[in-house]
């Protein structure tokens, strides 16, 4: 019976022995196939075709309209009335809004009155002026009466000028109380509301802005200091907007102003780009996405950019002790580039597969570092 005791744990660790050294072996052999999987080169292909490719610059600007025209007041007030509104269409000449007007009034009726005056003054002046000349030619009056009468005369006409002058100022105010429109266009905003008083004694109140034409649009385009020895008048430029991300719109450049802005350290230059928004979809303020195309190549042969350069990230050793080192080989093409795609260099033809290797891969079908990178004609 001892015996038979002691022979039941001794096979028990017997069995677990050879569990666990099963396990281990077969996690070295999982462990070898895994290592030769990796160690081995994946290639993956990608078709030469023929298209378009461009070489661009890319920055962000503002939309606003080609013209604005900020109309304020010459004179204060209490706003009586309001005419339009914002997106309002006006024409030139059209009542915007009006001022309380009864300050106004009461100095043209007082400026009436202070001409009529004046008037009166001048002629009283001047029929002393002749009485006195009279007497004085018949020896009654002295030269210095004379002189007298005669500066009256002159003072009056001057305070008549005086009073036509405060005249025209006062009616001429009178018709500053009526805000027009300068020009055909839609109001873009309006910063007022009736009842309320706007003072124009130290600056020009801003009432209402108005757009010309907002189917001609601009953009005002931040272009770094790096780059705006690319951007040229008249060249080409495309852009999109986040209300309509799917859509691409189309412009010229207009102007490049030589006045630099540094926006955080860094130098820009504002580039003014002409857009049509004949359909009314851009508006005021959007932010515009411009790619400014310096250079295109129509119907070249292209090869995915992936197929350019090769990284690659093991290392594998085999049983004569040689590895491949990890580390960056890259392989590039003189020319132009795309976001997706690269020029293809000469001995490829439309429609012949490109190889690459795990992860990037080098062009033109030539596995990474067994060659020398592709010359000037995309060939090496």
């Amino acid at each position: 019976m001892t015996k038979q005791r002691r022979t039941g744990p001794l096979i028990g660790k017997i069995a677990v022995a050879l569990v666990l050294a099963g396990a281990a072996a077969g996690g070295v052999i999982y462990y070898q196939r895994s290592t030769a999987e990796e160690a081995e080169e994946v290639l993956t292909t990608g078709r030469v075709e023929r298209g378009n490719v461009e070489k661009t610059v890319s920055c962000s600007g503002t939309l606003s309209a080609v013209e604005t025209v900020d109309v304020g007041a010459q004179v204060s007030g209490t706003i009586k009335k309001l005419y339009v509104d914002f997106n309002d269409q006006v024409t030139e000449g059209q009542v915007l809004l009006e001022l309380e007007t009864t300050l106004f009034q009461a100095e043209v009726q007082q400026s009436r009155a202070s001409l009529t005056k004046s008037k009166a003054e001048l002629s009283k002046a001047k029929a002393d002026l002749a009485r006195v000349r009279k007497l004085y030619d018949q020896g009654f009056a002295t030269e210095e009466d004379l002189l007298v009468a005669s500066t009256q005369v002159e003072t009056a006409s001057a305070t008549l000028l005086s009073s036509k002058a405060s005249s025209k100022m006062s009616k001429t105010k009178l018709g500053y109380t009526i805000i027009k429109s300068p020009i055909d266009g839609t109001v873009i905003a309006r910063n007022v509301e009736e009842g309320q008083t706007i003072a124009s004694s130290f600056s020009t109140p801003s009432l209402f802005i108005i757009a010309a034409d907002l189917a001609a649009m601009q953009i005002e385009a931040d272009v770094d200091e790096s780059d705006i020895g690319q951007i040229a008048v008249g060249q080409a430029a495309r852009f999109t907007v986040q209300a309509y991300p799917e859509r691409t719109y189309e412009g010229r450049v207009r102007q490049i102003r030589l006045t630099p802005q540094t926006i955080q350290n860094v130098v820009n230059y504002s580039v003014v780009v002409d857009v049509r928004n004949d359909d009314r979809t851009l508006l005021p303020g959007m932010t515009a996405t411009v790619d400014f195309i310096v250079d295109r190549r129509e119907d070249v042969l292209l090869v995915p950019s992936a197929a350019l350069s090769f990284d690659p990230t093991t290392v594998s050793t085999g049983s004569s002790g040689s590895g491949k080192a990890s580390g960056k080989s890259v392989l590039s093409v003189k020319g132009l580039m795309s976001s997706k795609r690269a020029l293809s260099g000469k001995g490829m033809t439309s429609g012949k597969g490109a190889s690459a290797g795990k992860g990037d891969a080098a062009g033109g079908g030539r596995p990474p570092g067994t060659g020398q990178p592709p010359g000037p004609n995309g060939h090496g």
